[in-house]
């Protein structure tokens, strides 16, 4: 499997699930929708961090939401 150490516990968690793409692959499908954005929020001695996971089976639209986001 895919080091993932970029991403804290939490998305580590669910990328190492069952079937990760699948299930991304899934709320694509299911909704006709063109990419899935994931965000977790943790608050750690009271400053914010949150993490954004962008997933989409077309490297163009996942750049361009990335550009928005960044």
């Amino acid at each position: 499997m895919s080091d993932y150490t970029g991403f804290t516990f939490i998305f580590q968690t669910f990328l190492q699930g069952l079937d990760a793409k699948q299930a991304l692959d899934s709320v694509l499908h299911d909704r006709n929708g063109q990419c899935v954005v994931v965000m977790t929020m943790q608050v750690e001695a009271g400053v914010p961090r949150r993490e954004i996971l962008v997933y989409s089976n077309n490297e163009q639209i996942t750049q361009e939401v990335l550009n928005v986001l960044i």
